[in-house]
C-alpha cells in the first residue's frame, strides 16, 4: 500500500533552522521511518494511522530520552508501566533514545531497564529535533489523527505528569469512542461539558464535545472580560469528547470564565478558583 513517507535524513547545516520548527500542540505530523536497536527493521509512524492501514487507529506515545539522563534512567520502569496499561487500549509506545555508550548500548536498553516497546536510535537526533527543543525526558502524544495532543519536557514520574495521564487516557477514550458509536449519537452543536471539581483549588477538569471537524480554542476569561490565557489550541479536531485538566496555580482565587470557542459557536463556563 502507498505511504507517504519522510526518511529523516539531515545535514548539520539544518539543523538550526529545524530546531526553531519543532512541532506544537495542534500540528499534525508528518510520516518517518527509522531503524529500531533492537532487531534489524524500521519503525514507521504512519503504519499506525487508520487513514492508511486499513482502519486499525492508534494513539502514540514518543518517549525521548538520553542514556547518560539519571532521570531518563529512572523513568524508563515507570515508562513501561503505563505502556503495559494501555497497550490493549489503542496505545503504541516508541521510545527514541540518544547518547548511547559502551555501558549501554542502544540494543542493551531494553534489557538493562526491561523495557519491551521498541526503541530506535536517534543519535544523530534526527528525530529529536523534529520535536524537542530543549532537555530530555521529553513525552509527545500524538492522537489516531496523526495530530499532536501534549508536547512537555521533564519526567512523567509521579507526584509529576498529571497532565500527561490526564491528556493520554482522554486521548484514548476519544479515539475507542469513535470508533464503537456512529456520528448520529453527537450533539448537533459544540457542548462545554460541566467541569469538575467546581469550586476547585489549583486544578480542575475540562470536557467538551464537538460534533464536527472545526478547529478548537478553549480560553480563559477573568469577571472584566480580560482573556487571561489560551490554554488550548487545535487548527482542527476531530468530532467525539475531549478532556484535560487545567492547572490555575499562577491564578489568585476568584471566578473565572472557561471560553469553549469552534468556528461555529463560543460558549462560556463560570468557574471558581479558591485557594
Amino acid at each position: 500500500m502507498f505511504k507517504h513517507k519522510i526518511i529523516i535524513l539531515m545535514i548539520v547545516v539544518g539543523l538550526t533552522s529545524l530546531s526553531a520548527q519543532n512541532y506544537k500542540v495542534g500540528d499534525y505530523v508528518s510520516d518517518f521511518t527509522d531503524s529500531l536497536c533492537t532487531i534489524d527493521a524500521e519503525w514507521s509512524l504512519y503504519d499506525y494511522f487508520g487513514d492508511i492501514n486499513g482502519g486499525d487507529y492508534n494513539v502514540i506515545w514518543l518517549v525521548f530520552f538520553n542514556t547518560t539522563s539519571r532521570r531518563c534512567q529512572l523513568e524508563a520502569a515507570y515508562s513501561q508501566t503505563i505502556h503495559d496499561m494501555y497497550k490493549d487500549q489503542g496505545l503504541i509506545t516508541i521510545g527514541i533514545g540518544s547518547g548511547w555508550t559502551d555501558t549501554y548500548d542502544c540494543k542493551d536498553w531494553s534489557k538493562n531497564y526491561d523495557v519491551s516497546y521498541p526503541i530506535i536510535n536517534d543519535d544523530r537526533l534526527n528525530l529529536k529535533s523534529l520535536f524537542v527543543d530543549g532537555s530530555v525526558p521529553h513525552h509527545v502524544i500524538i492522537d489516531h489523527n496523526m495530530q499532536i495532543v501534549f508536547t512537555d519536557k521533564g519526567t512523567i514520574v509521579p507526584p509529576m505528569g498529571n497532565d500527561f495521564l490526564v491528556t493520554l487516557n482522554s486521548t484514548l477514550q476519544n479515539m475507542n469512542t469513535l470508533s464503537s458509536i456512529d456520528e448520529s449519537v453527537l450533539p448537533n452543536k459544540p457542548v462545554l461539558n460541566s467541569s469538575y471539581p467546581n469550586p476547585f483549588n489549583s486544578s480542575t477538569t475540562i470536557s467538551y464535545t464537538i460534533n464536527e471537524e472545526t478547529p478548537v480554542s478553549i480560553n480563559i476569561i477573568d469577571l472584566l472580560g480580560k482573556n487571561k490565557n489560551v490554554i488550548k489550541s487545535f487548527s482542527l479536531q476531530s468530532p467525539g469528547t475531549y478532556t484535560f485538566s487545567w492547572n490555575a496555580n499562577q491564578y489568585t482565587s476568584g471566578v473565572y470564565f472557561i471560553q469553549l470557542v469552534t468556528q461555529t459557536d463560543i460558549q462560556h463556563q463560570k468557574v471558581l478558583l479558591v485557594k
